[in-house]
Parts: C-alpha cells; sequence; structure tokens
C-alpha cells in the first residue's frame, strides 16, 4: 500500500511539473 501510494505521489509530481513547464 505504502508504495502504491508513493509512487502515485511521485507520478503526480511529474504531471504537475510537466504542466507547469508547458503552462509557462
Amino acid at each position: 500500500m505504502t508504495t502504491t501510494l508513493n509512487n502515485a505521489g511521485e507520478l503526480r509530481e511529474q504531471g504537475n511539473q510537466a504542466f507547469k513547464q508547458e503552462h509557462f
């Protein structure tokens, strides 16, 4: 469970960074 949550958190952070880079 913890690993899944950690992986989801990492993917979410990567998505946010990519979105910010594309947005700016």
